[in-house]
């Protein structure tokens, strides 16, 4: 792959711009940009002219071969942290222990990591004399725990400079200038949280849930389940007590001095002893970047986790997240098993047997336990079909509806997180593109009836700049008010994307709805291809935004015989049987499976 920048510097020295934040710029150089992610999308210094690895994740091959590499280097680095975890901690752990306590965090950093890589080699192999401006390095920030340093390294434009600058480093880059600025990672991470807003109702429930945190002492122990308070409570008095949930760990107030004659100790073990640079990258600039919850912490953690292991090890653990949630709960789980608890996975979003490839997707969680429960699909012993926990009280409401259509929108990180055959990071330039395309050959007719509603969080795409772009009077849905009851308010729905829960949620409510995506930016999973192919053939799902458009004007003159035509609702019906399988009696199955697995 080739720089695109072309020969447009009349003498000034290229800048390159690594993150969106303008400080870290100078202006008084020509500036060039890593992807189209960086430059905000109204900034003055904004032209394809001047981003120098455009459409990278675009090449199928560069994607192919990216998610293999990857792979094997998170699997080399973790058997090497293994050894020298073991040797710090004075543990003789084996690899699936710390992949239970460490594996989101090291997945998520070589993901991201390696993306910082691969686009700066290329840059710089093409521009070697290029300038760019860097974090000091007394302005390093180290995470506490995974969760935040996941959420951070979506959203904190800090955060990634400071990777990008130790991968820089670590290149022997020259031309660089260096600047100090103070910033928190959990502060930023903090940023992507949101409805932390306190009342009444909030109290009376942090009462109930402080009354039900009893996982830790029951039979079965379920963990960011997904399940609303009303399901739990069903669930505890329908197995008579046995299983409870948790919903918070014991705390620990731990005051923690970094401890760098330590961390060199486990790093240097393993340095410099592959022929993979980038792998000798990731293991040198762990030093600074593994969470202190995994060292400095660890042992304190541990120890309160095996103080409730004196009382009580559960026979069967159920979490969706939880190994991400909180460290706390990993070590604890991690040590439960041992000792005989059997884990299990859940599914908890949409997506999930759809695509073909996500790196923190169904395949890594299923790596972290025992078994996988699924919200309907199949695909060997340890994948369990169970009714969707956070589809369960899913209830169709009798609103008014109005005449208009709702266009539902996604968005996630402009920073890679993890890559996967879906859109992430640089690839959602490719998305908003294919949106415009199918709005532009909309009748004006209809796009007087359009309602946007764009993703609750922006990430810095400036997405409603895009669409007043498209169109000055257009209008936007509130996006306070819950999707669901919006969606059951329209006549018609428009999906511009594939996968997610939102879509099975809809389904499940039997919304009319069409759906259009790209197969280049969404590559399916082949067991989902032929569900898919059932929704295509039935005209609810469309590759081609001409015939999407086409088929919106049909549905929205006869939305109740299009809707309800019989061949339609049965290709929707195996559809959602396959992805969210609805159940007559949802509770009572949930309740039947942990009776099972609590004898076991």
């Amino acid at each position: 792959m080739r720089s695109k920048v072309a020969n447009m510097h009349d003498g000034r020295e290229l800048f390159l711009a690594l993150t969106s934040d303008e400080s870290f710029w100078d202006t008084s150089k020509e500036i060039v940009f890593l992807g189209e992610e960086v430059c905000s999308y109204t900034s003055k210094y904004y032209s394809p002219e001047r981003v120098v690895l455009p459409e990278f994740w675009e090449d199928e091959k560069q994607l192919n071969d990216s998610i293999e590499f990857t792979n094997a280097t998170y699997e080399n680095v973790l058997q090497k942290l293994t050894l020298s975890l073991n040797e710090i901690h004075g543990l003789e752990k084996n690899t699936l222990y710390w992949r239970r306590i460490i594996g989101y965090f090291l997945r998520t950093y070589v993901d991201t990591m390696y993306d910082k890589y691969v686009r700066l080699k290329y840059t710089l192999k093409a521009h070697p004399h290029i300038v760019v401006c860097t974090l000091a390095q007394e302005s390093f920030c180290t995470s506490d725990n995974a969760f935040h340093f996941v959420q951070a390294v979506r959203e904190s434009d800090t955060l990634n400079l400071q990777l990008f600058t130790q991968i820089l480093s670590e290149l022997d880059h020259k031309t660089i200038i260096s600047k100090p600025y103070s910033f928190s990672i959990i502060k930023d991470a903090e940023k992507i949280q949101r409805g932390n807003q306190k009342n009444f109702k909030h109290f009376v429930v942090e009462q109930i849930q402080k009354f039900m945190n009893r996982g830790k002492k029951s039979q079965v122990s379920l963990y960011v389940s997904l399940f609303n308070n009303r399901s739990l409570l069903k669930i505890v008095f329908g197995t008579k007590f046995k299983c409870w949930p948790i919903f918070s760990m014991d705390s620990i107030e731990q005051n923690i001095t970094m401890n760098y004659d330590l961390r060199n100790q486990i790093f240097s073990m393993n340095s410099d002893n592959s022929e993979n640079e980038f792998e000798n990258i990731i293991l040198k600039t762990l030093v600074n970047d593994m969470p202190t919850d995994f060292i400095e912490g660890f042992s304190n953690i541990r120890n309160k986790a095996l103080m409730n292991i004196e009382y009580n090890v559960p026979k069967a653990i159920i979490t969706g997240i939880g190994f991400l949630w909180e460290t706390a709960f990993s070590i604890w789980a991690a040590e439960c098993a041992e000792r005989g608890s059997v884990l299990y996975g859940m599914q908890h979003g949409g997506t999930y047997g759809e695509v073909e490839y996500i790196s923190v997707g169904e395949v890594f969680e299923q790596s972290l336990t025992d078994y996988y429960i699924t919200w309907g699909w199949k695909k060997d012993e340890t994948t369990i079909p169970m009714p969707p926990s956070r589809l369960i009280g899913l209830e169709k409401q009798n609103f008014n509806k109005n005449e208009n259509i709702l266009w539902v929108t996604s968005a996630d990180s402009k920073y890679v997180a993890f890559i996967g055959t879906i859109v992430f990071g640089s690839r959602y330039i490719k998305y908003f593109e294919h949106q415009a395309n199918l709005y532009n050959n909309l009748s004006p007719k209809l796009k007087e009836k359009i309602s946007v509603r764009l993703y609750p969080d922006d990430f810095g795409w400036q997405l409603k700049e895009r669409w007043l772009d498209r169109n000055k009077d257009i209008h936007f849905a509130d996006v306070s008010e819950p999707l669901m009851i919006q969606a059951q308010k329209h006549k018609l729905l428009i999906i511009d994307h594939f996968g997610g829960t939102s879509t099975l949620e809809c389904f499940r409510l039997k919304i009319p709805m069409i759906i259009i995506g790209s197969n280049k930016l969404f590559t399916l999973d082949p067991e989902a291809k032929k569900y898919y192919k059932l929704l295509e053939d039935a005209g609810v799902l469309f590759f081609d935004a001409f015939q999407a458009a086409d088929s919106i004007k049909s549905a929205y003159d006869n939305i109740d015989e299009w809707w309800n035509d019989s061949e339609r609702q049965k290709a929707i019906g195996k559809f959602v049987n396959h992805f969210a399988k609805p159940f007559n009696r949802p509770i009572d199955e949930w309740v039947l499976f942990i009776n099972e697995i609590g004898k076991k």
